[in-house]
């Protein structure tokens, strides 16, 4: 018997979070280096951009791990997927323009 597929992992749907992805990672890549020029300054805006940084990075990260519960515990794994990708997405892009501005 063959298992029926999830509409959550059609073509189109993976190819939606493989391009989700790719743009976040792009995005990270501009972060990174925006957020170097700003830490080699080492002055008071590049001590309050770690902090925000290490900050950011541990409240996303209990976020996702909440999501990836709810999902485990409820059986709708295959959403939790793009709801984190989709968490992490948010958080670079606001990332990228909060640092483009100066």
């Amino acid at each position: 018997m063959r298992r029926k597929k999830s509409a959550a992992w059609s073509w189109p749907a993976t190819a939606a979070l493989a391009w989700q992805g790719a743009r976040m990672t792009a995005d990270a890549q501009l972060v990174i280096a925006m957020r170097l020029a700003k830490l080699g300054r080492n002055n008071a805006a590049a001590r309050r951009e770690a902090v925000l940084m290490v900050s950011e990075k541990a409240a996303a990260l209990a976020r996702a791990q909440a999501i990836a519960m709810k999902a485990a515990g409820t059986g709708k794994r295959k959403q939790a997927a793009r709801q984190i990708m989709g968490l992490y997405g948010r958080k670079v892009a606001a990332n990228r323009r909060r640092l483009a501005k100066g």
